[in-house]
């Protein structure tokens, strides 16, 4: 798992669920999205990174970003390889 850090120092990194599901780990404290709990555009945590469909995760673009118990999870697809 590679561990990133945005503008404030802080780290976060993309932990493999499935073979195209990825699960965001890092400080949600303040962070704005937007969609609904099942099938958000865009989420933004303080300090970043802004994903959005289409963001780029192992090389994989983004298809769809949820929230599911707290959590934000990213489905890529995997055919784009």
């Amino acid at each position: 798992m590679k561990v990133y850090k945005n503008r404030y120092g802080r780290e976060y990194s993309f932990v493999q669920v499935d073979e195209k599901t990825y699960m965001f780990k890092g400080d949600m404290d303040y962070c704005r999205c937007a969609g609904t709990d099942d099938n958000l555009s865009f989420i933004d945590p303080s300090g970043g990174p802004f994903m959005s469909i289409g963001f780029y995760i192992e090389g994989q673009p983004v298809e769809k970003i949820y929230l599911n118990e707290g959590k934000y999870f990213f489905e890529v697809n995997t055919s784009s390889q």
